[in-house]
């Protein structure tokens, strides 16, 4: 009974780690287009990293 559990608890840890990982990869171009849209001067956009 108790391997039930933890496999349901493991399941459900791996999908949250997951879903956070996607969520990020997701976020990030958006964030880069509304820091980059923020950005005055050609210098400050053409820099890398953000």
């Amino acid at each position: 009974m108790k391997k039930g559990i933890y496999l349901k608890y493991l399941r459900t840890l791996f999908l949250y780690i997951a879903l956070i990982t996607l969520s990020i990869a997701f976020i990030m171009p958006f964030l880069w287009m509304v820091t980059t849209s923020l950005k005055s001067g050609e210098d400050e956009i053409f820099s890398y990293p953000p």
